[in-house]
């Protein structure tokens, strides 16, 4: 992923895999790139990107386990730490301070995610010293424990939106999608009954030009009349995609609560 992406050839083995209806078992041509930030070059040997982050405790330790994180600490000094590689037969792992543990991580309902740092045995060592792929995969992880766990907001991160925009760039053509432009983080669908901004990242949907509408995603993720080029789960791009192909075409709409809300919205122009 990140030789393709300084080589520049990642947009084209994008398109080739949409087009081709190539599925992949996990994401990697669209999957999430972490780089250092201007800020954590600054600090040099920390990362604060994701501090101050509330998340639900039994969904950060499932996904901490999943994700090969030893859990370390006691009497409120935990962190969690994962493996990275050996130098020179030197154990070298990423962790995160979790502040606010202080037995066990689900012992509350909620905690909060602290610091970021890299550790070569006992000494600490600049984030920049890391591989770029591992720097990544540990990011991802972090990303993710937020984005399934989130305590207070929803929003999603840069790196998240950013896959989900080339994503949708790519199917709109195969999904025969002309009523669909991407504007940023956002796509413009000019449908029959009304023209909507669907945010892709968040899923929110906004009548132009101006309104609010309001579909409540299944419990369950539909079958789903598009082939997403991997196989491993993502309600949140599921979730896009079908509101986005349902409101291009929204004449063929038959859900009477969004009926009733575009007659609504219509009736107040």
């Amino acid at each position: 992923m990140f030789d393709l992406l300084k080589a520049g050839s990642l947009s084209t083995w994008q398109q080739t895999f949409v087009e081709g209806k190539l599925v992949q078992p996990f994401k990697q041509v669209f999957r999430e790139c972490y780089v250092l930030t201007p800020a954590e070059r600054e600090l040099r040997t920390r990362s604060a990107r994701f501090s101050g982050r509330r998340v639900i405790s039994r969904v950060a330790a499932a996904i901490f386990t999943a994700r090969g994180w030893r859990l370390e600490g006691g009497e409120g000094s935990w962190v969690a730490r994962r493996h990275l590689v050996d130098r020179a037969q030197q154990t070298c792992h990423l962790q995160i301070d979790l502040p606010q543990v202080y037995h066990y991580l689900s012992e509350e309902e909620y905690t909060v995610l602290g610091d970021v740092e890299c550790y070569l045995l006992d000494q600490v060592i600049p984030l920049d010293q890391i591989p770029d792929a591992a720097f990544s995969e540990c990011m991802r992880d972090l990303d993710l424990i937020i984005t399934a766990g989130a305590a207070d907001s929803d929003q999603p991160s840069q790196e998240s939106q950013e896959r989900r925009i080339e994503l949708v760039q790519k199917l709109i053509p195969t999904l025969g999608l002309s009523n669909v432009t991407v504007e940023s983080h956002f796509a413009l669908i000019k449908g029959r009954r009304a023209t909507y901004r669907l945010h892709l990242g968040t899923a929110v949907i906004h009548l132009q030009p101006a309104g609010y509408l309001c579909v409540v995603p299944a419990d369950k993720v539909p079958r789903r009349d598009f082939a997403l080029p991997f196989v491993d789960e993502d309600r949140r791009t599921s979730e896009v995609l079908a509101k986005l192909v349902m409101l291009s075409a929204d004449h063929a709409i038959k859900d009477k609560s969004i009926l009733l809300q575009l007659h609504l919205e219509q009736a107040h122009e």
